[in-house]
């Protein structure tokens, strides 16, 4: 009796070890799935990072603006995952060939849809300047091809030349977003006709206070008219994809998955959607060339020399006013493949987009200068085929090269701070180099000298 207690308190303590040795072992093995856990981030962390790299020797199919808006809220390392998550791979050998020869076609089309809305909003009474309507379009036409974007990468083909098909596709995708909305848009034009409007360049009699309400309200205009038509073409695109899977021309989760949204939701984290922004393991793509490609190149470069013909060819007696359409054409082509070429050191700054600020606004320095040359009596006077070479370098190169709707798209894209200070230093770098430029040139010279030497 007299060893009872002892004999309690040693199974107690037998007892106490053995729950201890049970929360010991417990505490390891979370501490150990803790462990195995954050190995296996660090080890997708390094896969996506490795992913992510760029090398110098290819080429990268995405315009880096076409990426989902991050949320303010959202931390860099989830902007990180999200922007890794939706990067394209690296473009095979035979793209350096293959996308310009996509484009060419593409460009020319916007070139000439932009200079028909142009002439169409020209006439008396005009309630909007002429280029609303351009940039409207083009923008609408990026939201609808961004939003459907799996649809236009995998939906080309049929499935059992899917392999190709994707390739393809995703040329198309660069075709139809740089080529074509790139050229319907201009940012170098809007800047000119705001600086126009913020100078008075055509002396009408108001108050200067009234230059800066009328430059002002291009400016807003615009971008209002820029970036709810991207608004609108996502979400006539979201209405398409939802006809295809109603019609079962397509798979739901295939469509979203590779679609690049314009909005995120609000109240949800990009990191639950971030799964559904990852598109499926693309195939390798053939690094020998196919007999589609063959085509594709012959068709790009008949076209391309076609037009340069047609330009030195037509008669100077018969529809003299379609010159400078022809000839701007002829130029439509370089500009569009320059900017793309450009558009690959977006990837440099997360925060600001480098090269399509660097091909807007060498677009606008260059406008400038050719406006310069156009109110020279020397353009006008001595050669009516000056005024049109220049007229085309104005409307093909430079409106070509520089783009609102990849612009607005990436404003939409950034985060807030960021979007706002690369929107108001794009535009107000442009008109700091159109007042040195344009503005010193018509300062120097009597206001009746500074006239459009060049009307054809």
């Amino acid at each position: 009796m007299t060893h009872s207690p002892s004999t309690s308190n040693t199974n107690a303590i037998v007892i106490n070890n053995n729950s201890n040795t049970s929360s010991n072992t417990l505490l390891a093995n979370l501490a150990a799935t803790n462990v195995s856990t954050n190995v296996k981030d660090s080890t997708i962390a390094m896969e996506l990072t490795d992913v992510n790299q760029e090398d110098p020797n290819t080429l990268m199919i995405d315009e880096g603006a076409e990426l989902p808006p991050p949320l303010e809220t959202q931390s860099a390392k989830t902007i990180d995952t999200v922007n890794t998550l939706v990067n394209a791979p690296p473009l095979p050998t035979r793209a350096r060939i293959l996308l310009p020869s996509i484009i060419i076609p593409f460009s020319i089309m916007g070139l000439l849809i932009r200079l028909g809305l142009v002439s169409i909003e020209t006439f008396a009474g005009q309630q909007v300047f002429a280029l609303a309507w351009p940039q409207f379009i083009g923008c609408l036409l990026m939201g609808l091809f961004v939003s459907t974007r799996g649809w236009i990468d995998g939906g080309l083909v049929l499935p059992s030349s899917a392999s190709k098909g994707h390739w393809i596709g995703a040329f198309v995708y660069i075709g139809l977003s740089s080529g074509l909305c790139g050229s319907i848009t201009t940012f170098s034009s809007w800047n000119l006709a705001l600086f126009n409007e913020l100078i008075n360049t055509a002396n009408v009699s108001r108050h200067p206070l009234q230059n800066i309400l009328s430059a002002l309200t291009e400016l807003v205009a615009t971008l209002a008219l820029s970036i709810s038509g991207l608004q609108l073409g996502y979400h006539l695109g979201e209405a398409l994809l939802q006809l295809a899977t109603n019609w079962g021309l397509g798979s739901r989760r295939r469509s979203h998955a590779l679609s690049s949204p314009i909005t995120a939701s609000q109240p949800s984290s990009i990191l639950d959607i971030a799964p559904a922004l990852t598109p499926p393991s693309p195939p390798v793509p053939p690094n020998r060339w196919t007999i589609l490609d063959i085509v594709i190149v012959s068709a790009a470069i008949v076209l391309w020399t076609g037009v340069i013909c047609a330009a030195i060819l037509v008669p100077r007696e018969s529809r003299l006013s379609w010159r400078h359409i022809v000839l701007a054409c002829c130029f439509a082509p370089a500009g569009a493949i320059l900017r793309w070429y450009l558009s690959r050191f977006n990837s440099r700054s997360k925060l600001f987009p480098l090269g399509t600020f660097a091909a807007n606004l060498g677009g606008s320095i260059i406008l400038a200068a050719i406006v310069c040359l156009q109110h020279t009596s020397a353009a006008g006077g001595k050669s009516t085929l000056i005024c049109h070479v220049l007229s085309g370098l104005q409307d093909g190169f430079c409106g070509c090269l520089t783009t609102i709707s990849t612009f607005a798209l990436e404003i939409k894209s950034l985060p807030r701070r960021a979007s706002y200070v690369y929107g108001v230093v794009s535009v107000v770098v442009t008109q700091v180099f159109m007042l040195l430029i344009v503005g010193s040139y018509m300062w120097t010279r009597n206001s009746d000298d500074y006239v459009m030497a060049c009307t054809s």
